[in-house]
């Protein structure tokens, strides 16, 4: 995205900008996730997580994350062309792990998000099988 800078805005339930409640929406359908934007928004309000708006000169995407610790976790991060933000994303990750003194960004997630965390170093894989018991 040539030009543009990416600000990645901590915002809480009430503040949170419709367009990126749009975002966090289609990241949790697109990820098949058991999370609801309510769910997302109640636990956020709780002080279960942090919604964070991700902004140029509008709204192109959102996230949510967890803090475990010793890692921060990505629970849904959704928007347009995320790969294109790539630098940007990787940057704010590392800078706040520094500041919530973590080592380690956790993300179960699809493929895809090799793409984006390609520098880091993965260090497991989760396989799962599941069977229908109906």
């Amino acid at each position: 995205m040539s030009g543009l800078t990416l600000s990645v805005v901590k915002r809480s339930p009430e503040d949170i900008p419709r367009e990126a409640l749009v975002h966090l929406n289609n990241a949790i359908i697109k990820g098949d996730s058991d999370y609801t934007l309510q769910d997302v928004l109640h636990e956020a309000e709780a002080g279960g997580g942090t919604l964070f708006s991700m902004e140029t000169d509008r709204v192109v995407g959102a996230m949510y994350l967890q803090k475990y610790p010793d890692a921060i976790h990505i629970v849904l991060l959704g928007g347009e062309k995320i790969i294109a933000w790539k630098k940007q994303l990787v940057a704010f990750f590392k800078q706040t792990m520094r500041e919530e003194g973590v080592r380690h960004v956790c993300v179960l997630g699809r493929r895809g998000w090799n793409g984006l965390f390609s520098e880091l170093k993965p260090i497991g894989t989760l396989y799962i099988h599941e069977d229908d018991l109906t």
